[in-house]
């Protein structure tokens, strides 16, 4: 499955003369940068090709049954980011869920979430915004259809992710033994993940925290608009202890149409 570029804002902030040399003085993209993009890019075709095989092994076993409890075991195992994996039937019902501690979420109808109606209606592998599962927590929803061996669509499998985790697997081996701070933003401000916990979940373009700083939110807006790009922002250095100026390279990558920005700022 070819993977598509796309949206949720990654910003890693660090010191980076080791790396680029002269940082501020290019106009393109560190290397760190790019191998970021690689690393993201890499991890979500694990996904898409491990959801494809699940969905055949669904599509010969049915979505229901002991055959079909393995299938989805197997998946979860491969995946510690994700919280659950689950076969929906073509009704949007989410028959089968493993691990066996989200069992008591069977039979929840999940026909309205955006990303349940747009596979049934386009047939295509989704992925979702954050949202609010039914299982309770934020999450991101990966599905793959499942189809019959007659060309009949009898349902999908999904795997749940936690973000921050997802993110934090990617980063943090990219990353090891740099300083530096990492953070990454759906293009409505949302922070999926930062080294700085606090900051996760929090809205860049209207929390609290960053309305003090108008260079940072109209930087934020610029890579929400644009796929890569570079910018400069004052706000607060790591730890919080004062407001500096950073400099601001990104860029794009994604899946199934969902953009994340990923971006590697630095102090000036």
């Amino acid at each position: 499955m070819k993977i598509r570029c796309a949206a949720i804002l990654f910003a890693i902030t660090f010191v980076v003369s080791a790396w680029t040399g002269s940082f501020a003085a290019a106009p393109e993209a560190p290397p760190v940068l790019m191998k970021l993009k690689s690393e993201l890019i890499r991890a979500f075709e694990v996904i898409d090709t491990d959801l494809s095989r699940t969905a055949k092994q669904l599509a010969r076993s049915g979505i229901t049954g002991d055959n079909g409890k393995k299938a989805l075991d197997q998946l979860c195992l491969r995946h510690p980011s994700a919280i659950d994996c689950a076969a929906i039937d073509p009704a949007g019902r989410m028959i089968t869920i493993r691990p066996e501690h989200y069992k008591r979420f069977e039979q929840t109808n999940v026909s309205m979430q955006d990303q349940v109606a747009r596979l049934r209606t386009t047939g295509k592998p989704v992925m979702s915004q954050v949202f609010t599962a039914a299982e309770g927590m934020k999450a991101v929803a990966i599905q793959h259809p499942v189809v019959g061996a007659d060309n009949r669509f009898i349902g999908s499998v999904s795997m749940l992710l936690k973000p921050e985790s997802f993110l934090a697997s990617v980063i943090g081996p990219a990353m090891r033994n740099l300083p530096g701070k990492a953070w990454v933003m759906q293009l409505d401000g949302l922070i999926l993940y930062d080294q700085d916990a606090g900051e996760i979940g929090r809205f860049l373009f209207t929390d609290p925290l960053y309305v003090p700083y108008p260079s940072l939110i109209e930087t934020g807006r610029q890579m929400a608009r644009s796929p890569e790009g570079r910018g400069r922002y004052e706000f607060l250095a790591r730890g919080h202890e004062k407001v500096v100026s950073k400099i601001v390279n990104w860029t794009t990558a994604g899946l199934y149409g969902i953009e994340w920005r990923i971006a590697i700022t630095r102090e000036e």
